[in-house]
């Protein structure tokens, strides 16, 4: 059976307080530290890096040292480490599975949440992990957002704690921890450059710093919320987007991506020469999501101020209205691959719609929602 190995990246920086570790709040799992499964012949050191970036966006960081090798699968436990069908869903490697029994050739698995039947020799039991600490020695905000397709599409909160206190991670993690700790609190660690989170050319009493994590562009910006009164020129405005409302009062989302990953968005796009806001986002909505629009009212304004990569410096806004639409059968035009009606409930819990920006427009349109309907 294969052996794979896993690493995780303690990232720290000194703080007010003695150093501090970078953690993020997974939306289902916990509190966590970035982590994952090497590559095929990737360098420990390399894999501690690439996966720091994909689940926080840190870019300019320093290996100090790697800490511990520790065994990745616990008693009961294996790894899988290939691409494999259970419970009718595809596990791809580098998941942790609760062996529940086993013969010569088969295993019966949980993992993630469903069960079923896989190879054996897609199970490696002897995998390690690797604990590398990791220095920042770049600027950095005390907290923003990730955003990702995988898993169908996430958003966590990454932010700092000090190693010192007890931190408690989610229940797997933890012992990693308890393992790195004397070792994170005796090492030298850069000062801590905080970046603050402000953007002083708009009023808003809203703004966080995102990170869309590869398979994405990889781009970090400051979003601000812009309401109505505060909005750019017109011609500023490049895109409009909607939560938009059935008669019944059921939120439409639309899923986009690929084979490979799916996740689920307000319908909208960018305007064409000539359109007005509003031609944008009734053509958008029936392009999308095969829904007319019978009433609307901007809300918003989402703000971008481009931190890195090409669009560096510049400025992007988009419009977010409410609307109430008449769904039509849907046969999309273009990248849409599915079509969803939600509880307003429902669409706050939605793992990729988990940060203050979202919510804050769910806040708004769910307000116009009330006084259309009163």
């Amino acid at each position: 059976m294969a052996a794979i190995g896993k690493v995780t990246a303690f990232i720290t920086r000194l703080g007010a307080n003695g150093p501090e570790l970078c953690v993020f709040d997974h939306p289902s799992a916990g509190v966590q530290l970035p982590a994952g499964t090497l590559g095929p012949d990737e360098d420990v050191c390399d894999g501690a890096l690439r996966e720091a970036f994909e689940e926080t966006g840190l870019d300019d960081l320093q290996i100090r040292c790697e800490v511990a090798v520790l065994p990745a699968a616990q008693p009961g436990t294996g790894i899988i480490d290939r691409p494999s069908e259970v419970g009718g869903r595809t596990i791809p490697p580098g998941y942790l599975a609760r062996v529940l029994a086993q013969d010569s050739s088969q295993a019966h698995i949980e993992v993630e949440g469903v069960q079923g039947l896989i190879q054996l020799d897609a199970l490696s039991f002897d995998a390690v992990r690797h604990l590398v600490h990791v220095v920042l020695e770049a600027a950095a905000p005390d907290e923003w957002y990730v955003t990702t397709p995988d898993g169908g599409g996430h958003c966590w909160r990454c932010h700092w704690l000090d190693v010192a206190d007890t931190v408690t991670l989610t229940a797997s993690q933890q012992p990693w921890l308890e393992v790195a700790r004397h070792h994170l609190v005796q090492a030298k660690h850069p000062p801590a450059r905080r970046r603050p989170i402000l953007d002083a050319d708009v009023q808003t009493d809203l703004t966080i710093e995102m990170f869309w994590a590869p398979p994405w562009s990889g781009t970090r910006a400051l979003v601000s919320w812009l309401d109505p009164a505060y909005g750019p020129r017109d011609d500023l405005i490049q895109r409009a987007e909607a939560a938009a409302f059935t008669e019944d009062s059921r939120l439409v989302a639309v899923a986009e991506g690929d084979d490979r990953f799916t996740w689920w968005s307000f319908p909208g796009g960018r305007r064409e020469p000539g359109e007005s806001l509003e031609d944008t986002l009734r053509r958008e909505l029936l392009e999308e999501a095969c829904a007319q629009v019978k009433l609307s009212e901007c809300v918003g304004f989402q703000r971008f101020t481009h931190l890195n990569c090409e669009r560096a410096g510049g400025v992007t806004t988009d419009a977010m209205f409410w609307a109430r639409v008449e769904a039509r059968p849907f046969e999309p035009k273009f990248e849409t691959r599915a079509r969803r009606e939600l509880s307003l409930g429902a669409a706050r819990d939605l793992r990729l719609w988990a940060n203050p920006i979202t919510q804050r427009l769910l806040t708004r349109a769910a307000d116009a929602e009330r006084r259309h309907t009163s």
